[in-house]
């Protein structure tokens, strides 16, 4: 169910099949240590393409149910949409200088009250990652993924740190971030079913 996820999380693609029955086996390395969870496949005629849950998130999910008393809160969501600055129009209009990369803040959530971020923001860091122009943070020396994960991978209760650029000054925040309420319960046939459904005014129940 990772397309039904609030961000984009980290994961690691690997050559080895993944048959019917082995999601939530361990995965190891060389030194046996573990390095994830397997838990899906590509699909069609792509034999021998499996994909892991890394075991950073693993342990962040273990420690989020720790410290929720025994219940999991959620992963953490992204609360606030933003594009992409590889537009000179676009930097030239938000006052980015040539060292300067980042991403453009479009709409932040009403229920992200804790986070002090606005239109028009553009993030430059985070958690002192600098943030590319496509969105991209350095996990490992030249390999990039995208910034989500250092939200949707936080820790339940640990802060994030923003580094930003607001109307051409530079300015920062902290804010703890967390699973955002729904106006509508999340759906997706995998593992819960719709109570009801509206259609043309009128609602059905089970």
């Amino acid at each position: 169910t990772g397309q039904h996820n609030p961000g984009r999380l980290l994961t690691i693609q690997i050559d080895a099949a993944i048959n019917p029955g082995n999601s939530g086996g361990p995965a190891f390395s060389s030194n046996n240590r573990v390095v994830g969870v397997a838990f899906q496949t590509l699909g069609g005629k792509s034999d021998g393409i499996g994909y892991l849950i890394p075991a950073v998130v693993c342990l962040n999910f273990l420690t989020s149910l720790t410290c929720g008393g025994g219940s999991y809160p959620g992963l953490t969501d992204v609360p606030f949409s933003y594009v992409e600055m590889r537009n000179r129009s676009l930097r030239k209009r938000h006052q980015l200088i040539d060292e300067q990369t980042g991403v453009l803040v479009t709409k932040v959530s009403p229920l992200a009250d804790q986070l002090e971020l606005f239109e028009d923001d553009v993030i430059l860091a985070i958690d002192g990652k600098t943030v590319g122009d496509d969105g991209t943070v350095e996990l490992r020396r030249s390999e990039l993924v995208h910034m989500d994960f250092l939200i949707t991978c936080k820790p339940f209760g640990e802060s994030t740190h923003f580094q930003l650029l607001r109307n051409g000054q530079l300015a920062e925040t902290d804010a703890v971030l967390r699973p955002l309420a729904h106006s509508l319960p999340r759906c997706h046939g995998t593992d819960c079913e719709p109570e009801y459904c509206i259609l043309g005014g009128l609602v059905f129940i089970r």
